[in-house]
């Protein structure tokens, strides 16, 4: 799998396409102002279209994936020294994304010339029919591109998983980026979805040559990967979840029965091991304990890690430390009080700020 960016006239001319046809098509592009869950909901097409692109090569084929960043992928940046890839929420908004990781970065105090920011989008059927996206740029369903499902149409072979691989492939390039020592791949809410399963899942080579630390930020997701059929329940007994009350509940994405076959074939107990020894820090809002929160999923498969976000993410590193026994373990659950399901405020305050553009475990 091969990364080149798409630049210069070819991303001027993209951009001048996907802003003639969205206004076309009657989009507000501009709104940032009001709360996203007012605005729409998963299933009306994005407001916003990335306003920068980068091309993902598969063998003899090539797609376009939008997003918005500190600058452009094609060009060389000598003194960046930390790059941040954070995904944005089950309404694609990555414009809002973007915008709190801007205030998330002033609120650490970082240097601006020294870390580059990169929010990815992930489209969807919805805008793929409204933008009359062209057809090398990838969309997937409104659920798949959360746990990296291949892509709709024409770029079917594409999973979402591949394009986080593009991602740190290229930012690996030391041509380009020479001082990069570290990457965050950080996620919220649906994004928290992809990224942890590509923690658990992702393809690192690239990366690894080049000699980067990869950190893993996991923010309020709906549901974790199991590496057995397992479930931690409220008493703390840790057994198989009876077949009986959900069926599914080991099927991917909540567990490795029908995995993708990007996952490869390794077993579960090595696969959570080699999680576990993965740098992850679990960023919990400590007021997101509504179970019936908007968006929050509701299968068996996902009740079966338990109510509500918070409850889920507690249990969920729980369980895997009991999974992986004395193995390496690297991973840190921080829980911040009084914060709901919110990415700005989670990401925006003292404590989320540093993990997300710090690190070094909770505040």
């Amino acid at each position: 799998m091969g990364f080149s960016p798409c630049s210069g006239n070819c991303a001027r001319r993209a951009a001048r396409l996907a802003l003639a046809v969205a206004l076309a098509a009657g989009l507000v592009l501009a709104d940032v102002s009001a709360p996203a869950s007012a605005q729409r909901t998963q299933a009306q097409p994005v407001g916003r279209l990335g306003d920068r692109w980068f091309v993902v090569a598969t063998g003899a084929a090539s797609w376009r994936v939008p997003y918005f960043g500190t600058g452009d992928l094609a060009a060389a940046h000598p003194s960046v020294a930390r790059a941040v890839i954070l995904v944005h929420g089950t309404l694609r908004d990555a414009h809002r994304y973007y915008a709190t990781a801007l205030s998330a970065g002033r609120a650490a105090g970082v240097d601006p010339r020294r870390v580059a920011i990169v929010v990815p989008q992930f489209l969807a059927t919805p805008d793929a029919a409204a933008l009359a996206l062209p057809a090398d740029v990838p969309y997937w369903s409104l659920e798949g591109w959360k746990d990296g499902a291949a892509a709709r149409g024409s770029a079917g072979a594409l999973s979402s998983f591949a394009v986080l691989d593009a991602l740190l492939q290229t930012l690996g390039d030391r041509r380009r980026f020479p001082a990069l020592a570290d990457v965050v791949v950080a996620g919220h809410s649906a994004g928290a979805q992809l990224v942890q399963r590509y923690a658990a899942l992702g393809r690192l080579a690239g990366a690894q040559r080049a000699g980067l630390a990869i950190r893993y930020v996991v923010a309020d997701p709906s549901s974790y990967l199991y590496f057995d059929n397992r479930r931690l329940s409220a008493d703390g007994s840790f057994l198989p979840y009876p077949r009986g009350l959900c069926p599914v509940a080991n099927q991917y994405k909540y567990g490795l029965d029908r995995a993708p076959t990007y996952a490869g074939t390794i077993d579960g107990v090595t696969l959570a091991r080699r999680y576990a020894a993965h740098d992850v820090t679990y960023l919990l809002g400590g007021a997101d304990v509504d179970p019936h929160a908007p968006f929050l999923d509701r299968t068996c498969a996902a009740d079966a890690q338990g109510a509500s976000r918070l409850e889920r993410g507690e249990r969920y590193i729980r369980a895997l430390r009991l999974i992986v026994g004395t193995a390496p373990f690297n991973q840190v659950l921080c829980v911040l009080p009084g914060i709901g399901h919110e990415a700005r405020v989670l990401f925006s305050s003292a404590c989320g700020a540093r993990v997300l553009f710090v690190g070094g475990g909770c505040c």
